[in-house]
């Protein structure tokens, strides 16, 4: 049986976009699946009784407002559903998450220099993955960069970007940063480089036979940088001008939560982020 999409809608900003883009996964690559617009009317306390026919008058708004966005979705010929999750903000979402059992949450998120959005708590705290939309939606898959680090969140990242890449017949480039050692000598430096870019070429492909055997598609590069991790992965986003970026939740030194470079990544760029954790 076909896992569905969920669509987190806010109806702020970024809606139209995560609806355009869930739209785009529905039609192109889960063609099975359905779509689900969720809002979520949660609270972090057990509300007085007085408050309940005023959670009651929200809950139709809302309700009302879900059926607007869904009726040109449904003239389209896909099949979705809306769902308004009530009750503790964190434990309704966790069971919500688990009893739809979603391919990925395709959730809005907008940078805040002073607080942590609720967007990046849902990614550390929620066990799914996510795609993370912002200023440009998931519309086109021509170019995809997969950050890799060897961790087995990235390895699902790089099954996960062929996945896709062979569906949409995308260009896949794969990229693997390591942090520059402090080694002052020039020549022992670009010694060092020369013999780290041959490892991890060579610990890449032997990945890629694993998964070419289950997915043959070819249409791939690697690439490998020193430097700040995150800086590097977005400044290549940015010049290669890639449609997604996609990425480990965490890495090896993280049991739970979100991993240092991926926060860094959907924090600073513009384009979609897919967070895989599971594939």
């Amino acid at each position: 049986m076909s896992r569905p999409l969920l669509l987190s809608i806010d109806f702020k900003k970024f809606t139209p976009f995560i609806i355009s883009t869930g739209k785009f996964l529905n039609k192109q690559i889960y063609k099975d699946s359905k779509l689900i617009l969720f809002h979520v009317i949660g609270h972090f306390f057990t509300p007085p009784a007085y408050l309940s026919p005023y959670l009651k008058i929200e809950k139709e708004k809302i309700e009302k407002r879900l059926l607007e966005l869904i009726k040109p979705i449904e003239n389209d010929g896909l099949r979705i559903q809306s769902k308004i999750i009530l009750g503790k903000f964190w434990e309704s979402l966790k069971r919500f998450i688990k009893d739809t059992n979603p391919e990925l949450v395709i959730i809005g998120y907008k940078t805040h220099y002073f607080k942590v959005p609720t967007a990046e708590k849902m990614i550390e705290r929620l066990e799914t993955n996510f795609l993370v939309i912002k200023e440009i939606p998931l519309e086109k898959l021509e170019k995809i960069l997969c950050a890799i680090d060897f961790s087995i969140y990235s390895l699902n990242a790089l099954k996960f970007s062929f996945l896709w890449g062979k569906v949409l017949k995308s260009i896949i480039k794969i990229v693997k940063v390591n942090k520059i050692p402090s080694i002052k000598n020039k020549k022992i430096l670009l010694e060092f480089k020369k013999e780290q870019e041959e490892k991890d070429k060579k610990r890449i492909n032997n990945y890629l036979k694993n998964i070419r055997k289950e997915i043959n598609y070819i249409n791939y590069e690697i690439e490998i940088k020193f430097g700040n991790i995150s800086t590097e992965i977005l400044k290549l986003a940015e010049k290669e001008k890639f449609d997604l970026i996609v990425i480990g939740k965490r890495g090896e030194e993280l049991e739970f939560g979100l991993g240092s470079v991926a926060r860094e990544i959907i924090k600073y760029t513009k384009i979609p982020v897919m967070i895989v954790q599971q594939i």
